[in-house]
């Protein structure tokens, strides 16, 4: 189903719809998990495990993670908002270690050994806006993840990790994310031929809802 709402932008009311959305996508995946309990299928998989990548939007359209899923692609707005519902709905289990053999391109997610040790079902996450645009002016928006575990935040990029900079972490292989999920080894080049190795770069954003300073990585 197609539903069409039109908007006079403002930052504040994007970031309440959006994560209106994330807690929809919570629910989504809570049922679909439990229905996979119960039915002993396979439940939906992971964002970084799923396929899906990052593709800039001409116009926006904002899709749950089912019809994501279907298109095998989405825009910034929409896969900050799968991430944080999935950071909900699965808690520590929605994060993954560093693989200390090839960090660069497989850092893991901050907060994860924090996570292990509370083991948390479910992880206060969030959609925001981060800007280069002046007051008054158009510009350039840009949607991340952020997550707060033991009272601390973190910040994710979907975006980043999912193409927007040429490298996607879902070019690894399914097989070789289920076996650093669950511990075990794996050839970290496997499914991944062709992949430049390129660096982390750090910067710092200013939230313009909060005015919080956030430190963000991508890779470059």
């Amino acid at each position: 189903m197609d539903i069409v709402v039109r908007l006079t932008f403002a930052e504040r009311g994007a970031v309440r719809l959006l994560n209106w959305l994330a807690q929809e996508n919570a629910i989504i995946i809570t049922e679909m998990d439990q229905r996979a309990r119960t039915r002993g299928e396979r439940p939906l998989p992971y964002l970084y495990e799923s396929g899906v990548v990052y593709r800039r939007e001409v116009g926006e359209v904002w899709s749950d993670y089912l019809n994501t899923l279907m298109e095998g692609q989405e825009d910034c707005d929409a896969l900050s908002a799968i991430r944080a519902g999935e950071l909900i709905a699965r808690g520590y289990r929605a994060l993954t270690p560093r693989d200390e053999r090839d960090p660069l391109r497989y850092p893991g997610d901050e907060g994860f050994a924090v996570a292990q040790r509370l083991r948390p079902n479910s992880i206060h996450a969030e959609v925001f806006l981060t800007t280069k645009t002046e007051p008054g002016k158009p510009g350039l928006y840009h949607c991340l993840t952020r997550y707060k575990i033991a009272g601390k935040w973190y910040v994710d990029d979907p975006s980043a990790r999912l193409g927007m900079y040429g490298y996607r972490e879902a070019d690894l292989s399914r097989s070789y994310m289920l076996q650093r999920r669950q511990g075990r080894g794996g050839n970290s080049r496997s499914g991944v031929a062709g992949i430049e190795v390129r660096t982390m770069q750090r910067k710092r954003v200013r939230d313009p809802v909060t005015g919080e300073i956030l430190e963000l990585e991508r890779v470059v």
